[in-house]
């Protein structure tokens, strides 16, 4: 009886201790982590927007559950240095709902170091008409680093009949005299929306920063036949295949080149063919940022503009006088 009597004493201190303990313990909305720190600071990351297109979810990057993984980069640009990252932020934007009126999203935003700088579970950014108004994100709790607005208007017709959410890409004024303050908002899909179960839908892995907007387009994650003629791009036709416009960009990955499109034929039942010219990343995607291995005069040829080249050359030429 005795020992009934410790136990249940013992069991009744303990019942006390974890009581106590427990209602010491206050939870007031946890983060959810949705991407680790570590993760956003590899990959790739590039400039440009994503489509919504309601009456068509198949070719929609955006939708209930998109994650989207960006770094948000303030950078200097001096008239004899060039351009250089001041400060470099890592996060990622998720999206809780989406339609014609507006988006309702999550962000949360890490510094270099991982520290969390800012956390907004919930706001709502309604749409703006026509072109890109970044100055609507100047609400405290919007993310500043994007705009969503209708499309309706645009050149292509895969595009004007949804909508983008456009990241901001700002360019220094070159005629500047002194130093100049400017920032890039760069992206990636992190992971599809509910309904989807690819990140690029038709191919697509973005629409193009430039203006006119177009397609931008990776042609490994579609049927591509191959070419003996070098600036043409052939693809079988599938329930995937996007519907080609003048314009759109091609990352040909048979031939390691980006093309622009110049013409359409789609006469033949089972193909479409492309009439393709030179293009650059930088007018496709504005600027695109990624780990890769590999010799830096192959990675400037493949990815680089033609100053990149010019750049690269003149180095060399440099290097070579002083040697």
């Amino acid at each position: 009886m005795k020992n009934f009597f410790r136990l249940l004493l013992l069991f009744s201190a303990t019942v006390t201790v974890i009581f106590s303990l427990s209602s010491c313990i206050v939870v007031d909305n946890p983060v959810v982590f949705r991407v680790p720190f570590e993760e956003l600071k590899g990959g790739a990351y590039y400039g440009g927007g994503l489509l919504f297109s309601p009456s068509d979810m198949s070719i929609s990057h955006l939708g209930e559950g998109t994650l989207i993984a960006f770094q948000d980069l303030r950078m200097e640009w001096a008239p004899e240095e060039g351009s250089s990252i001041a400060e470099r932020n890592y996060g990622y934007l998720y999206i809780k709902s989406i339609d014609g009126t507006g988006i309702e999203y999550e962000y949360l935003i890490y510094d270099s170091e991982g520290a969390i700088v800012k956390h907004v579970d919930s706001v709502f950014q309604p749409v703006s008409a026509g072109s890109q108004d970044l100055s609507s994100s100047s609400d405290a709790d919007f993310f500043s680093g994007v705009s969503y607005h209708s499309a309706a208007g645009m050149q292509d017709p895969y595009i004007s009949s949804g909508y983008l959410l456009t990241f901001r890409h700002e360019i220094p004024d070159a005629e500047s005299s002194g130093p100049v303050s400017f920032r890039k908002v760069l992206f990636r899909v992190q992971q599809p929306p509910m309904v989807s179960s690819t990140r690029f839908p038709s191919g697509v892995i973005a629409v193009s920063n430039s203006i006119p907007r177009s397609l931008v387009i990776n042609s490994s994650l579609l049927v591509q036949e191959p070419s003996a003629i070098e600036n043409q791009i052939v693809f079988s036709k599938t329930s995937s295949l996007p519907n080609f416009s003048n314009g759109d960009y091609i990352f040909d990955t048979m031939k390691d080149s980006l093309r622009r499109v110049v013409s359409v034929n789609d006469s033949d039942p089972s193909k479409v063919t492309l009439e393709t010219e030179e293009a650059f990343v930088e007018e496709a995607l504005g600027t695109l940022i990624l780990n890769i291995e590999g010799d830096v005069s192959e990675i400037i040829e493949k990815f680089g503009t033609e100053s990149d080249r010019s750049f690269a050359e003149s180095v060399t030429t440099n290097l070579i006088t002083k040697e």
